[in-house]
């Protein structure tokens, strides 16, 4: 029983910002999977992870 996976593609799109003590970060992961339906396995049975958006906000209050 053994099954061959090609290779395929990632789009990530990121963006980090400073402002004096702060840090924000935007990042789109797997955008090929708004282009396309997820047929791509990372292994066997565990299709790869949907599109996900993440933000957050990092404080340094002492600096």
């Amino acid at each position: 029983n053994e099954t061959e996976f090609d290779g395929f593609p990632t789009v990530d799109l990121f963006f980090n910002g400073k402002i004096r003590q702060a840090r924000i970060f935007f990042k789109l992961e797997n955008l090929n999977f708004l282009l396309e339906e997820n047929n791509n396995f990372s292994a066997p049975f565990y299709p790869y992870g949907d599109f996900a958006v993440r933000f957050g906000l990092v404080w340094n209050f002492f600096m």
